[in-house]
């Protein structure tokens, strides 16, 4: 009787679960064990470095390394986990509902922003969560070129002083004078709840970030 190894979502958690299950299937010559990744896209969504530009481009396919190594893809998204029946409810790229069952599932279906908890949020302000919303962020950042020059137009605020926060903050003063021109007066700014950004992390991080700041050639307040 085949025993059915069910993985939900493809980004980097996925991907090594189902690829470290063929690993073993392979090792141990188990013919009695399938593998299936259901998720919308059979590709790997660089989501760490969704703060660079061309954020297109960190796209990696999928589908012919789940065929070299024999793991099936579903295309589609999971709605419903029914633990007691070992069944996932999940609808496929036409809409159409479908239930698959599993003896073993792992959970790798990622997050998701939610913007409608901070007020305006929705509104005004981007996010890097995801690839079609870090694509929304930099066609506006390209569009700054065609606004008058005001200190709002050069002036971006970063909410957060995470790994992310910093990453973008570092990045933006480059991106900016690449789309205004080197002597537009650009500010970054940094909105943390901590004294610092970074404030979590080892002295020697923080002073590497400190470092890194100073180096971008405009003002990345803090």
């Amino acid at each position: 009787m085949h025993q059915h190894i069910l993985i939900v979502g493809a980004g980097f958690s996925g991907m090594w679960a189902a690829l470290s299950a063929a690993r073993l299937v392979d090792k141990y010559q188990s013919e009695n064990i399938k593998i299936t990744v259901i998720a919308p896209q059979p590709e790997l969504r660089i989501r760490p470095r969704f703060y660079e530009n061309a954020v297109s481009t960190l796209v990696a396919p999928l589908q012919p390394l789940f065929d070299i190594t024999g793991v099936n893809f579903l295309r589609g998204t999971v709605r419903q986990i029914l633990p007691d029946s070992k069944e996932v409810r999940w609808t496929d790229a036409s809409g159409e509902t479908r239930v698959s069952r599993y003896d073993r599932m792992v959970l790798a279906s990622g997050s998701h922003v939610d913007r409608s908890q901070v007020a305006g949020a929705q509104t005004h302000a981007f996010d890097l969560d995801q690839l079609e919303s870090a694509a929304v962020l930099e066609r506006h950042l390209q569009g700054l070129a065609y606004q008058a020059e005001s200190e709002a137009r050069n002036t971006v605020v970063v909410c957060g002083g995470g790994f992310t926060g910093i990453e973008m903050a570092l990045e933006l003063p480059g991106r900016l004078r690449d789309i205004l021109g080197v002597d537009a007066k650009t500010r970054v700014v940094v909105v943390e709840r901590s004294t610092e950004p970074g404030a979590c992390y080892s002295e020697a991080l923080r002073n590497i970030i400190i470092e890194a700041s100073c180096g971008t050639g405009r003002g990345v307040d803090r």
